[in-house]
């Protein structure tokens, strides 16, 4: 028969052995269930106007935007005001640029607040997430 201490000493070899194992386990789990990367999406930014800001009703409004895209380059930016397509602009020659810029008009119409969006797109079709600007239109003086 085993003495008291040998048998309480087996008993935290065996929690120790279980631990040690279970520790192991969820260190391959983890390590299989980490995601694949996805590639990096395009970006887009306002450049101008800053957002929040407020316009006169009836003033043409100049967009300054950019989006940049290292892995293959920005094919086009599209630019909406509340949702609605405004317009869809390409670089020159469409040839895809790892910076575009553009500068693009919007005349101020309808008084309250309005949503200016931008969304810039490789050649491929990956889209970046849409960069939303905020204007209050008010009216003239």
């Amino acid at each position: 028969m085993l003495s008291f201490f040998a048998r309480r000493l087996k008993f935290i070899g065996y929690i120790f052995v279980t631990v040690l194992l279970a520790g192991c386990n969820i260190e391959a789990n983890r390590l299989a269930l980490t995601p694949i990367p996805t590639p990096d999406l395009p970006r887009v930014e306002f450049l101008y106007p800053e957002n929040n800001s407020i316009v006169i009703e009836g003033v043409d409004l100049t967009l300054d935007i950019v989006a940049y895209d290292e892995t293959s380059g920005i094919a086009q930016i599209e630019v909406f005001i509340d949702g609605v397509s405004l317009q869809q602009v390409v670089p020159p020659d469409s040839l895809a640029q790892t910076t575009f810029r553009i500068e693009t008009n919007w005349l101020s119409a309808g008084i309250g607040r309005h949503s200016i969006s931008a969304i810039a797109s490789r050649g491929d079709g990956v889209r970046s997430d849409e960069a939303i600007l905020i204007v209050e239109v008010q009216p003239p003086q």
